[in-house]
């Protein structure tokens, strides 16, 4: 009387729980990556310069055409140099950057990739006030 019992197909289950472990497995390492570790800080009206000056912190002005090491220009192939010469002496290795409104993010992580090679232990990215 009950032999034609009517069986789920759980096949079907199975293969979808396994698919989405595998799915979870391979995107889980990339949920826990984490980016540059960036200290940001607002700067006030009256200016950079005033705010960090002292011997353990190194001003560092980032525009699309120019670079500013305590205030003297430098040239983006010489700032490894510098910054390694300006670091050499300091008890804290920390270095503000002080980019403008428009600088493009690619030359910003290239000046972080030198002061990182130049020695620096702490960047801090120094949020500027928009010109609008």
């Amino acid at each position: 009387m009950y032999e034609n019992k009517v069986r789920p197909n759980v096949l079907s289950l199975t293969d979808t729980a396994l698919t989405l472990i595998v799915v979870f497995l391979v995107t889980l390492p990339s949920m826990f990556w984490n980016g540059i570790n960036i200290d940001a800080v607002r700067s006030a009206q009256s200016g950079k310069s005033e705010i960090y000056s002292g011997e353990s912190i190194l001003l560092l002005s980032v525009s699309k055409t120019l670079l500013y090491v305590n205030g003297q220009a430098t040239a983006f192939s010489r700032l490894k140099k510098r910054l390694q010469k300006e670091l050499s002496g300091r008890s804290q290795r920390e270095v503000v950057i002080a980019p403008d409104g428009d600088v493009p993010l690619k030359r910003l992580v290239k000046v972080f990739d030198s002061a990182r090679l130049a020695g620096a232990k702490n960047l801090i990215l120094l949020e500027t006030p928009s010109a609008q």
